[in-house]
């Protein structure tokens, strides 16, 4: 993974978009792909997330919440 060295900590150059996250056959946010996802992300060195209210209605910040609370913030 590449990262800016613009400051600390370093921020992959790579960053995850949530405005298009996965749905289920009703509509709402898969959440269980969407934290495989996130998790892979993480596991290959992506450390920086967009989001913003919007997206699916105001629940991508909720869902964001609720995938990258699961990790060390540090991480």
């Amino acid at each position: 993974m590449k990262y800016s060295n613009f400051k600390e900590p370093r921020l992959s150059l790579l960053g995850f978009g949530l405005m298009r996250l996965p749905v289920t056959p009703d509509g709402e946010i898969d959440r269980e792909v969407t934290f495989r996802m996130v998790d892979y992300a993480i596991e290959h060195g992506i450390n920086y997330f967009d989001t913003a209210y919007p997206y699916h209605g105001g629940l991508s910040e909720v869902v964001a919440g609720e995938t990258l609370r699961r990790h060390p913030r540090e991480s």
